[in-house]
C-alpha cells in the first residue's frame, strides 16, 4: 500500500507545476482514475498463519497459550498451523454460563468455516518427549464446528469430560453427552495422524427423582462417543490409537414414594407411587459416528468401556403396616451399543486396524413391584455396533471384545427381574451392507447367563463373534473362531448368529449361523491360533498369529489377496507383510499371513545407513529373525551382491540351530570403502524351508 501512497504524493508535486503548463494540466485530470485503479487492484498479502504456544506452566488463556493460538486462528480467515512443544497443555478455564463455543472457556473450539487448523505435536503417548493436550476434566478437549476443518498429528488428547452435546449455552447434564475427547459437527473434516486419544469420558446426566404426589422418575441422559463423536462430516485416523475412553449413562430417577399415616383406625395416604426413570444408554465409548464418513488405517481401538446406567427405583407406599400396599415398577436399565465403535449410518472403513478388549455392560433394571417388571439393559456389540450404512473391514483383527447384559435386580417387595440380552461380542449388525476381507475375529464373547444373580432369569446370549440381526453380511478370506456365548446352547451361535454369505473363509463353529456357501470355505474346525493371543508380530498394530499347520494356511482367496485396495487386499496382510513369497504362492485366511521365518524389518525390506565418511563406521542396525515353525531350523547368514565388503556383521546369534518359536538377531554396520552409493544384500537361509532364502537390502553412501 505504501508504494501507492508515494504515487499519490508524486502526482501532487507534478500538479503544482502544471499550473504553468496547460498540456500537463490536461493529463493530470486523469490522475484520480489512475490512483483509483491502483487502489482497487491492490491485493493484501497475508502473513503466514502460524503459532508456537508453550506448555505448562503457561497460564491457560494467556498470550502464549494454546487457547489463545486457537482463538487467533479462528479469526485469521486462512489456514493456520499450531506447533506444540513437548509437554502438557492443561485447560483450566471452566464454562461459566453453559457451553461456550468461542474457545474462551471450557473446551478448545475450532470454528473458522472453510479453513483448516493444523495442530502438530512432538509425539503421541505418555511420559516425556510427547505433546499432551489435557482437558483436566473441565469439559471435552476439542470441538470442531461451523464447518471448520482440523488436522491433528503427533500428540495426545487426554482427560476430557463431556456432559452436554456441545450446543451453545447447554448446561452439564441437560442434554445427551457427546464427544469426550473430540466433538466434530456441522460437516467438518478432521484428520488424525499418529494421535493417541486416551482417558476421555462422556457422562450422562442423572434423572431427577419425582417430588410430586403422582410423579415418575425422570430418565437418565445418554452418553455417546467417549473418545470421539462425529455428528456430520468426515474423520480419518491413520497410525492412531483410541484407548481407555468411557461412556457412562446417567442413572434413572426414583419414582414418588407415598407416605401413609394412621389416625386411630383410619389410614390416610396422599397421592400415588411413581415409576422409576429409565437408566441412560451408552454407545461408542471409543468412537461414535452419527452420520458421515469414518476411515481408520493402521490404527487401534482398544480397552474402551461403555456402561448403561441402572434404572431408578419404583415408588411404594410407606407407613405403619402398609409396606407392599402400593408398589410401582422400577425403570429399565440403560442399553449399551458398541463399546469400541458405534455407527448409526454412513460409511465406515477399517484397514490394517485392531479392535480389541473393549467392554460393553448393560444397566440393571431399577427395583420395584413384583408385577410389571422393568427390563435390564441389553448389550449389543462389544467391538462394533452397526445401525446401517456401508461398512468395509479389511486386513483387520477383532479380539477379546466383550458384551455383558445388564443384571436382573430383585423386586423391591419380592420377586425378581430378568437380565438383559447380550449379543455380538465382536460385531453386532442391525442393518446395512457389511464386507469383511482378510479379517481375523477371535476370542470375543457375550455374557448374559453367568453374570446373573442366582434367582434371576437371564437374558438371551447369542452371537459370541458376530450377531447379525438384519444386515447383508459378506465375508471373504476371513477367520471367525474361538468366540463364545454363555447360553449353554450351541444353536445360539458361538461364532456367528444369523445370516452370512461366505467364501474362502474359516468359521470354527457354524451352529447358529445361516450360511450361503459361495465356495472355498472351511467349517467346524480348530483354526489353530497362537495361544498367546494378541501380540506384536510386526507392523504398527497387534495381530493374532496362525500356528504352523493351521487349516487357514494357504486356503484364502488368491484373487482377492492380489487385487488392489479398496476392492482387494493389495497383496499384503495386516502387518504389511507380503501375502505371496518365493516358494509360497497361496495366501492365508485371516489378517495374518503365516511365514516359517519372520525376518524384520519387512516393511520396507531394507536397512538404510545414510551417509558416512569413507573409512568410518556407522552405529549398528539389527535384523530380528523369529522361527514360527513347530520344529527347530538350521540357519546360515551371508552378505553378498555389489559391495559386500562395505557392510560388516558385528553380532550374530542366527548361526546354527534356532528352536521352535526362538528369536535371534543379526547386527550390521556400514563402513564405506569408497564414495558414492554403496549396496549389498543380507541373506538368511534355513533348512528345510521352501520359502528360503530371505533377503534384506543394505544401502548407504560414502563421502
Amino acid at each position: 500500500m505504501r508504494k501507492y501512497q508515494n504515487v499519490v504524493r508524486d502526482l501532487m508535486v507534478v500538479e503544482r507545476g502544471a499550473r504553468w503548463n496547460p498540456r500537463i494540466e490536461c493529463i493530470l485530470k486523469a490522475a484520480p482514475l489512475v490512483v483509483m485503479f491502483l487502489l482497487l487492484n491492490t491485493r493484501t498479502s497475508h502473513a503466514a498463519c502460524s503459532f508456537n504456544p508453550t506448555p505448562d506452566p503457561t497460564v491457560d488463556g494467556s498470550s502464549n497459550s494454546l487457547r489463545h493460538a486457537i482463538q487467533m486462528a479462528n479469526v485469521s480467515g486462512q489456514n493456520c498451523t499450531i506447533q506444540l512443544q513437548a509437554g502438557i497443555y492443561t485447560l483450566t478455564i471452566r464454562n461459566t454460563s453453559g457451553q461456550d463455543n468461542t474457545a474462551a472457556e471450557g473446551d478448545l473450539d475450532i470454528t473458522d468455516s472453510g479453513h483448516t487448523v493444523t495442530i502438530r505435536g512432538k509425539g503421541a503417548g505418555v511420559g516425556t518427549g510427547v505433546s499432551i493436550v489435557y482437558g483436566n476434566h473441565i469439559d471435552r478437549v476439542f470441538q470442531v464446528l461451523d464447518g471448520a476443518n482440523a488436522v491433528f498429528s503427533n500428540l495426545t488428547i487426554e482427560g476430557g469430560v463431556a456432559q452436554d452435546d456441545g450446543t451453545l449455552g447447554a448446561l452439564p447434564g441437560t442434554t445427551v453427552a457427546e464427544g469426550g475427547g473430540l466433538l466434530v459437527q456441522d460437516g467438518g473434516h478432521v484428520t488424525l495422524s499418529k494421535v493417541l486419544i486416551r482417558g476421555n469420558q462422556v457422562i450422562g446426566g442423572v434423572g431427577a427423582s419425582a417430588t410430586s404426589k403422582t410423579g415418575n422418575g425422570a430418565s437418565g441422559k445418554a452418553a455417546e462417543g467417549g473418545g470421539l463423536f462425529l455428528s456430520t462430516g468426515a474423520i480419518d485416523l491413520a497410525g492412531s490409537k483410541v484407548s481407555e475412553n468411557a461412556a457412562t449413562g446417567g442413572v434413572g430417577g426414583n419414582g414418588y414414594n407415598v407416605q401413609c399415616n394412621y389416625h386411630g383406625t383410619i389410614r390416610t395416604c396422599i397421592g400415588h407411587a411413581g415409576i422409576g426413570g429409565a437408566g441412560g444408554a451408552a454407545a461408542g465409548a471409543g468412537l461414535y459416528v452419527a452420520s458421515g464418513s469414518a476411515k481408520l488405517l493402521r490404527s487401534t481401538v482398544s480397552d474402551n468401556y461403555a456402561i448403561g446406567a441402572n434404572g431408578g427405583a419404583g415408588g411404594g407406599t410407606f407407613g405403619p403396616s402398609t409396606d407392599g400396599y402400593e408398589s410401582r415398577p422400577g425403570g429399565n436399565g440403560g442399553a449399551v451399543q458398541g463399546a469400541g465403535l458405534f455407527i448409526t449410518a454412513g460409511d465406515l472403513r477399517l484397514t490394517q486396524t485392531t479392535v480389541s478388549e473393549n467392554l460393553s455392560n448393560g444397566g440393571g433394571r431399577g427395583p420395584g413391584s413384583t408385577t410389571g417388571h422393568a427390563s435390564s439393559g441389553a448389550s449389543l456389540g462389544g467391538g462394533i455396533f452397526v445401525g446401517t450404512g456401508n461398512i468395509s473391514l479389511a486386513n483387520s483383527t477383532f479380539f477379546a471384545n466383550t458384551a455383558i447384559g445388564g443384571n436382573g435386580v430383585p423386586g423391591r417387595f419380592g420377586g425378581v427381574g430378568p437380565g438383559g440380552d447380550a449379543a455380538g461380542g465382536g460385531l453386532y449388525l442391525s442393518g446395512g451392507s457389511i464386507s469383511l476381507q482378510g479379517v481375523t475375529l477371535a476370542s470375543d464373547q457375550v455374557l448374559a447367563t453367568s453374570v446373573e444373580f442366582s434367582a434371576n432369569p437371564p437374558g438371551r446370549s447369542y452371537g459370541g463373534g458376530i450377531a447379525n440381526a438384519g444386515a447383508g453380511l459378506f465375508v471373504n478370506t476371513t477367520l471367525i473362531g474361538n468366540n463364545t456365548q454363555d447360553s449353554g446352547n450351541a444353536g445360539n451361535g458361538n461364532d456367528v448368529s444369523g445370516a452370512i454369505t461366505s467364501s474362502y473363509s474359516l468359521i470354527g463353529q457354524t451352529a447358529g449361523a445361516t450360511i450361503a456357501d459361495d465356495g472355498g470355505n472351511i467349517f467346524n474346525v480348530n483354526p489353530l491360533l497362537d495361544p498367546n493371543g494378541l501380540q506384536s508380530n510386526g507392523g504398527s498394530t497387534q495381530t493374532v498369529a496362525l500356528e504352523q499347520g493351521s487349516p487357514a494356511d494357504g486356503t484364502g482367496d488368491n484373487a482377492i489377496c492380489r487385487e488392489a485396495t479398496p476392492t482387494g487386499l493389495g497383496g499384503i496382510d495386516q502387518r504389511g507383510l507380503a501375502r505371496f513369497r518365493h516358494g509360497d504362492e497361496l495366501c492365508d485366511i485371516g489378517a495374518f499371513e503365516f511365514v516359517t521365518l519372520l525376518v524384520q524389518p519387512f516393511q520396507p525390506a531394507s536397512l538404510s545407513f545414510g551417509s558416512e565418511p569413507v573409512g568410518h563406521q556407522t552405529p549398528a542396525q539389527t535384523v530380528t529373525v523369529t522361527n514360527n515353525q513347530t520344529s527347530s531350523v538350521t540357519l546360515s547368514t551371508s552378505i553378498g551382491a555389489t559391495d559386500p565388503a562395505d557392510f560388516i556383521i558385528v553380532g550374530n546369534t542366527c548361526s546354527g540351530s534356532l528352536a521352535s518359536n526362538g528369536i535371534c538377531t543379526i547386527s550390521v554396520v556400514f563402513r564405506p570403502k569408497a564414495t558414492g552409493t554403496r549396496s549389498a544384500v543380507l541373506t538368511v537361509s534355513d533348512s528345510p524351508d521352501p520359502t528360503s532364502p530371505y533377503n534384506r537390502t543394505l544401502t548407504g553412501a560414502g563421502r
